[in-house]
């Protein structure tokens, strides 16, 4: 792990009103750049934010985007130096569908090296449910393409379904090339929901 990166959906709110001043304090922080989340680019061309983080140090390493913004954003993040375009999710409820979706990962993928970038897949607590024997995270590991889809292991989320991070990871070598680690706790009961997060992606090398 060589560098730290923030997750901008920590920041959302903020960024909406004060794009520049929020980006300048994240590179205060001391972190290497930025992971974009659902399209916050500050109204910025693909050159402009490339040039604009790059004057306060730092890059982009990443963006969620949502399956069906795929196309549209693989013409945008190209331009601004981004190396990863990040799938936030599936609902996956069945093994059939769990099978197609690691099929829709490899066709995003072959988007996404198209222009010069890889496609990724962050988990949710859910993708560690079992069909049979086989959790749903490892059947997409297990039926995608190394070379055209890493996986970013949300930690907290790992935690959230009683999986050791660090084991899962060890378990399948080389597939993780991001990692979110952030805060949680386990409480989700019907009557709230309490999650509080601060979301920092990490690079592994």
């Amino acid at each position: 792990m060589d560098k730290f990166y923030v997750q901008m959906d920590s920041f959302s709110r903020q960024l909406i009103h004060d794009y520049e001043g929020v980006m300048k304090k994240i590179a205060g922080l001391g972190y290497a750049g930025v992971e974009i989340f659902y399209a916050l680019h500050g109204g910025y061309t693909p050159s402009e934010l490339k040039d604009f983080l790059a004057s306060i140090g730092m890059e982009v390493i990443g963006s969620h985007v949502e399956l069906e913004d795929t196309d549209e954003q693989l013409k945008y993040l190209p331009d601004t130096g981004c190396k990863y375009i990040i799938c936030p999710g599936m609902h996956i409820g069945s093994l059939y569908e769990a099978y197609r979706a690691a099929e829709t990962l490899n066709e995003c993928g072959r988007k996404a090296r198209s222009v010069g970038m890889k496609y990724g897949y962050h988990n949710h607590s859910t993708d560690f449910l079992s069909f049979g024997n086989k959790m749903i995270i490892d059947i997409l590991i297990e039926n995608t393409d190394p070379d055209l889809v890493t996986f970013e292991l949300d930690a907290a989320w790992a935690w959230r379904a009683g999986v050791n991070a660090a084991e899962f990871i060890s378990r399948h070598p080389g597939r993780f090339e991001l990692i979110h680690v952030k805060e949680t706790v386990r409480d989700i009961s019907a009557s709230a929901t309490i999650w509080r997060v601060r979301t920092s992606p990490i690079r592994c090398s």
